[in-house]
């Protein structure tokens, strides 16, 4: 899935330079991220918090390769969950949260090869 059909695939390309640019921001919409994908549900929790490794390594350059388009399109997904003024306000108590997690887990379904070969290298590289 290279992103080019996608819904806000253009704002997705501009974080993703945006955070391939300026380190700051990059820790910024990852630890915006972060906080407030640990208020979704525990399963999607993992795969949040998955992503957000994989994006920032991605970005590193470290782990395994990862397409530009695979890249843009967790970007976005984080983009999402880390922006309150979304498609449903956050502020709306319980469905504010509900097309956060819709994304998180449409990005995550489609990012699963990614996201199974990502924690493998992990795993691999916490038993060196």
């Amino acid at each position: 899935m290279t992103g080019k059909g996608l819904p806000g695939a253009r704002l997705a390309h501009q974080l993703a330079r945006a955070a391939r640019r300026d380190e700051g921001y990059r820790a910024r919409l990852l630890d915006a991220a972060g906080d407030k994908a640990s208020r979704l549900l525990p399963e999607l929790a993992r795969d949040a918090a998955d992503l957000i490794r994989l994006a920032a390594c991605a970005v590193r350059g470290e782990g395994p390769p990862l397409r530009r388009g695979d890249l843009a399109l967790a970007l976005f997904a984080l983009a999402y969950l880390a922006i309150p003024a979304d498609a449903l306000p956050d502020w709306l108590p319980v469905t504010g949260l509900v097309d956060d997690a819709w994304v998180l887990a449409q990005a995550a379904a489609a990012l699963r090869r990614q996201l199974a070969a990502f924690r493998a290298w992990q795993e691999a590289a916490a038993g060196r």
